[in-house]
């Protein structure tokens, strides 16, 4: 009734179910601001040139969110969204708590979008996220800038602060 290959068929069924070896690992890739060597202290310079190369390689939109003093980054929060959407992983609550707790003087909020004909503008949405959070950060004595990144009409990457 049953034969040898049905045998064997159940005890490699059973053996692969329980050994552990058959559960799929996800090869996971390094979060944004490790992949384009963000999260260090380094100069605000370094890190835009970095950061911009990293949003416009990922050909997605990304919110950066720097804690920085005048002239240096001291940390960083990255999200990496949808084509057309981002929105800040991390709890903007703490923020000011955070910038101060480092040492920071100023947070400056990144945010991408794709450019039309080399041109690009900060949504309602970017515009009223940043009127929103603006008071609630400097009431911790703590600057913030809201920043737009986009690529130029020669390719050039253009950084543009909007209110």
């Amino acid at each position: 009734m049953f034969t040898a290959t049905f045998f064997i068929s159940v005890i490699y069924l059973f053996l692969k179910l329980f050994s552990g070896r058959n559960k799929k690992t996800r090869n996971r890739r390094p979060p944004f601001k490790k992949l384009y060597d963000l999260d260090k202290h380094q100069p605000i310079t370094e890190f835009e040139r970095k950061m911009v190369r990293g949003m416009f390689a990922e050909n997605r939109e990304i919110f950066v969110t720097a804690f920085v003093t005048e002239t240096h980054v001291l940390r960083v929060t990255a999200t990496i969204g949808s084509k057309y959407s981002c929105r800040a992983s991390d709890n903007i609550n703490l923020w000011g708590v955070k910038a101060q707790k480092i040492g920071a003087s100023k947070i400056r909020q990144y945010h991408n979008h794709p450019d039309v004909f080399g041109r690009s503008f900060p949504s309602n949405t970017d515009k009223k996220g940043h009127r929103n959070l603006k008071p609630f950060i400097e009431r911790h004595d703590i600057e913030f800038q809201s920043l737009l990144v986009y690529k130029s009409w020669f390719g050039k990457a253009v950084i543009k602060e909007y209110h």
